[in-house]
């Protein structure tokens, strides 16, 4: 009956642990890490996670230094890269601002037959335009990383076995 009751305590936790793991960024060996371990001389550091043992992360740093050996202890905060992303939307609006002001502010010095307001406004919109289309293209071709931090002491699952047959599984969370 033990048995049958440690057997069905697991399964009803693996749900909650499973939906715990899909939240939490994890990392992988082979991962691109970026850490911090102050005690270690280690300052958002960006690199390869090589592996992970019990108490430690080998990380090779992006840098061309030797592999490091960080214990897991003096890691203070550790982020995992989620790809690269462009910020083309994001220059595109500097491009379009830029151009517009740039375009009022010397609208009034255009030859054409028109008062100086008209001129501001054809001016802004054509500048604006021009510099909204550079923004987004030189924006498409600059490049970041997305990181997302791994929490170290969000939370923790074990599976101890016990004396005589018996499973313990536990599970504490830090709010």
């Amino acid at each position: 009956m033990r048995a049958v009751a440690s057997a069905l305590s697991l399964l009803l936790s693996t749900p909650f642990v499973a939906l715990l793991a899909q939240v939490q960024p994890t990392v992988e060996p082979g991962s691109r890490v970026r850490l911090t371990a102050p005690d270690r001389g280690v300052e958002k550091s960006v690199g390869a996670c090589v592996s992970l043992s019990d108490g430690s992360m080998r990380f090779v740093p992006e840098s061309g230094a030797g592999p490091w050996i960080i214990p897991l202890a003096s890691v203070t905060a550790l982020e995992v890269s989620r790809g690269r992303k462009s910020r083309w939307l994001i220059a595109a609006g500097i491009g379009v601002f830029g151009g517009a002001v740039f375009g009022a502010a010397t609208g009034t010095s255009m030859e054409a037959d028109f008062s100086d307001r008209d001129k501001r406004i054809i001016a802004a919109t054509g500048l604006g335009l021009a510099g909204g289309l550079v923004g987004g293209l030189v924006g498409s071709a600059i490049k970041t990383d997305r990181w997302e931090e791994v929490p170290l002491d969000q939370f923790r699952v074990s599976i101890a076995p016990q004396h005589k047959r018996r499973l313990r599984v536990g599970l504490s969370l830090v709010f």
